[in-house]
């Protein structure tokens, strides 16, 4: 499962820097929880590393999102998704034996490329072993307080990690790489799981602000206000120019992000005349063929709109807006049709969104450039997603045992309320 295995990398490399990495695993867990058969070989995930994974995802979870532990009695019985039949309790615990059935299938494919852990990697951790352990007072003192020793830290999740970089560097990177990412790869996935579309957000109670000459004003993530010149030239291209910030604060415009409009409040009588503009916009769509780009940068409340103004390319799974509720009928439409408008948060929003055409190569287009920073590693990972796939079914699973494990039940490590402390006094 890619998209884990990503996360869980990033949440391990916090985790190494804070020393907080240890992992569970008991003495005396040896049965199989998982078993792969391959090339005539057997391949096991013990009760022992199964344990250790779910400790560290958990204190990961915790970690992440800057929980306190408080909420360990709470937070897993609470419903997520549209349809609440999936809680927190059963979405983590599907996760981490997703995670697991990955490393399962690593260690034989680790053995079927001949590869090899260094030397290097094998003395330091040894090492790093004895670093952690004389951090926090010895094995046992590291034992109690992560719920595993740091040589199962090593032994189970480190070398892991370690396992996948070194596969994915085998097949996919530098050089001598047996498989690499190629502009065929690229396309292929492109055309076969992205999609284009144009959108209007409407705010019910808000308008965009501007100033006297009736340019836009912008904000960055830290609100400051920018000066936004927006032109349309003949063709419909937007072109957006910082004037600068709006106080004169002589700023690098360079390195500003331009995160959003900066919004003002509606008179009662513009809200009432902006009440009835989600259904003027459909008439204008429907009725008199209007152009949906020309009513996006008329209308649209949102700075995308302007930024992309030939439409946003994203993945089948993928968000131009973190709604549900906004994509899943977007997801449905056919190229060319539109939605009706979409209320959220009790009408006082509205989205009305458009599926395009999309580019031949979005990917290769300076335009939407920041929309495919990462699509290399994207494809690369789709590419190995698919030679994980052809062993993940033929895992054959102790049923009796896994069903004991909950991400609700493993323990929990004190270290998350230790690292939230930490974390709140280097931001005061």
């Amino acid at each position: 499962m890619k998209t884990a295995k990503t996360f869980i990398k990033i949440t391990a490399f916090v985790l190494v820097l804070a020393m907080a990495l240890a992992v569970l695993a008991s003495c005396g867990k040896k049965n199989a929880v998982m078993t792969l058969e391959a090339d005539g070989k057997t391949y096991t995930i013990s009760e022992a590393e199964y344990d250790t994974f779910m400790k560290i995802i958990k204190a990961n979870f915790f970690i992440s999102s800057g929980y306190s532990s408080s909420l360990d009695s709470i937070i897993w019985n609470i419903s997520i998704g549209e349809d609440g039949n999936e809680t927190y309790d059963d979405h983590y615990t599907e996760y981490v034996k997703e995670i697991v059935k990955t490393d399962l299938v690593e260690k034989y494919l680790f053995d079927k490329y001949g590869l090899k852990i260094s030397d290097a990697t094998i003395a330091g951790n040894k090492e790093n072993v004895k670093k952690l352990n004389d951090s926090y007072g010895g094995r046992g003192a590291y034992k109690r307080y992560f719920g595993y020793s740091a040589q199962d830290y090593i032994d189970y999740y480190d070398l892991s990690m370690e396992r996948s970089d070194l596969i994915i560097k085998y097949l996919y990177e530098g050089e001598n790489a047996v498989d690499p990412v190629t502009d065929a790869d690229k396309k292929a996935l492109y055309d076969e799981d992205y999609e284009a579309y144009m959108f209007i957000y409407l705010d019910m109670n808000n308008k965009i602000e501007k100033d006297d000459d009736g340019n836009y004003i912008g904000i960055d993530s830290s609100n400051n206000k920018y000066i936004l010149e927006i032109k349309k030239d003949e063709d419909g291209k937007v072109t957006i120019e910082n004037k600068g910030r709006v106080d004169g604060t002589e700023t690098d415009l360079t390195k500003v992000t331009i995160t959003g409009f900066s919004m003002v409040a509606l008179t009662e009588e513009e809200i009432n005349e902006k009440a009835t503009l989600p259904d003027k916009i459909i008439h204008e769509l429907d009725e008199n063929g209007g152009d949906f780009k020309s009513i996006a940068l008329e209308y649209s409340d949102e700075y995308t709109s302007f930024l992309y103004e030939n439409g946003v390319v994203i993945s089948s799974t993928g968000y131009f807006v973190a709604n549900d509720s906004v994509m899943n009928p977007s997801r449905e439409l056919e190229v060319g049709e539109h939605t009706e408008p979409i209320s959220v948060s009790e009408s006082k929003y509205f989205y009305i969104v458009k599926k395009i055409e999309k580019p031949e190569k979005a990917y290769e287009e300076e335009e939407y450039k920041d929309l495919f920073t990462s699509f290399e590693n994207t494809v690369m990972y789709d590419k190995y997603q698919k030679v994980l796939d052809e062993y993940l079914d033929k895992i054959v699973y102790d049923e009796t045992i896994l069903k004991n494990y909950k991400i609700s039940t493993t323990y929990l490590t004190p270290y998350v309320d230790y690292y939230r402390q930490q974390m709140a006094q280097s931001t005061n």
